[in-house]
């Protein structure tokens, strides 16, 4: 068999790049939603953002579910208008759902995908690994195994990418800008 990869055998280097763009693409996100957060829900009443005020360490080490809730929460207190909430409200849902897809792709265990081609041979498919997910929350039961195309790796990193730009905007947006709380 020809060696398709330089990295992993079977597994193409453009499949793996979008896999590892995912990855990073996350990175970016949650970095700019923290950011977000740390401005607008975690300073207002603060000092500083110091790990050591109690209120700071709480609010930065809760989960993302709960620190989205406490954001949109934050936002419903702001005086902005409706569909700036609407809007803002809408993107913080997608932070939460961007980073469940995130997870399953970050923590699944990736074995190569078989198709069957013209000629009746069997190949290694090069835009398609089977990827296993298995959590380890406590809820979570058995585990799920489901082909994970390269296509669906470019839509789920196309959309990372539109949340970040989106988040960016969220934090140059003046009306908004105008309400985050500066330091006590």
């Amino acid at each position: 068999m020809k060696r398709q990869s330089s990295f992993m055998r079977g597994f193409s280097e453009s499949y793996l790049a979008d896999l590892g763009r995912v990855i990073a693409a996350w990175s970016a996100v949650e970095q700019s939603f923290l950011t977000l957060f740390l401005s607008f829900v975690v300073m207002r009443g603060a000092r500083s953002g110091s790990l050591r005020n109690e209120r700071v360490k709480t609010l930065m080490g809760a989960g993302l579910k709960e620190q989205v809730n406490d954001f949109k929460q934050r936002l419903k207190e702001l005086d902005i208008t409706p569909q700036k909430l609407s809007a803002a409200i809408s993107t913080l849902d997608r932070v939460h759902t961007l980073r469940g897809e995130r997870d399953r792709v970050a923590h699944s265990v990736f074995t190569l995908s078989l198709e069957d081609s013209d000629d009746g041979q069997v190949r290694f498919a090069q835009d398609e690994a089977i990827a296993t997910f298995i959590s380890w929350k406590k809820d979570f039961t058995g585990h799920d195994v489901r082909p994970l195309k390269q296509t669906k790796l470019k839509d789920i990193f196309e959309r990372m990418d539109s949340l970040y730009w989106e988040l960016a905007n969220f934090s140059l947006d003046p009306e908004l800008r105008a309400q985050r709380p500066r330091p006590t």
